[in-house]
């Protein structure tokens, strides 16, 4: 039965984020010393951008190729059986990605997830699957996250890998 905690983090004067806490472990045998949902909104409607991804198909990319986004970044819950829920917009989601397996849509990316205007961060890097499941490193943070290693895994939430991810960062703090 997996376990699932509700906690409060405040990002900032006045200003908080609900964010949902469970098992720290990965199938890998990551254990994580804090574990945070979050969905990046791609879409239109979320006042999300993704460059020239809204208007080319994964197949289309020609190596080498650079596209760049900003996002709002959601606060989410996952339930017991594992459904999300997305909640409210905690902070931006930008960063840029490279085509480099273009025929597999796979991109080389990096890009930040910030709170309280970017006071608190975490910084990934990796390939990311432009049309299925990923992993990615956390390569470090500021503020609240300052020190913070760990691993991101990212999944299109639907059927349109342009519009939203859900992403489940595993967050370890120190050596």
């Amino acid at each position: 039965m997996r376990r699932v905690f509700v906690m409060l983090i405040a990002l900032g004067v006045g200003l908080f984020s609900l964010v949902a806490v469970t098992d720290r472990v990965t199938a890998d045998g990551f254990t994580a010393d804090e574990v945070i949902y979050t969905v990046a909104d791609a879409s239109e409607a979320g006042g999300g951008t993704r460059g020239v991804a809204n208007v080319r198909k994964a197949s289309a990319w020609d190596q080498g190729e650079v596209f760049f986004f900003e996002q709002p970044l959601l606060s989410a819950t996952v339930d017991e059986d594992g459904e999300w829920t997305n909640g409210d917009v905690i902070g931006t989601n930008a960063g840029f990605c490279i085509a480099t397996d273009p025929s597999n849509a796979f991109f080389e990316c990096t890009w930040t997830l910030m709170w309280d205007g970017g006071r608190h961060s975490l910084t990934v890097a990796g390939q990311e699957n432009g049309s299925g499941e990923s992993w990615v490193a956390i390569v470090g943070g500021t503020g609240d996250f300052a020190g913070a290693s760990g691993e991101m895994h990212s999944i299109p939430n639907g059927s349109d890998p342009n519009l939203q991810f859900q992403q489940t960062l595993f967050v370890k703090y120190g050596s």
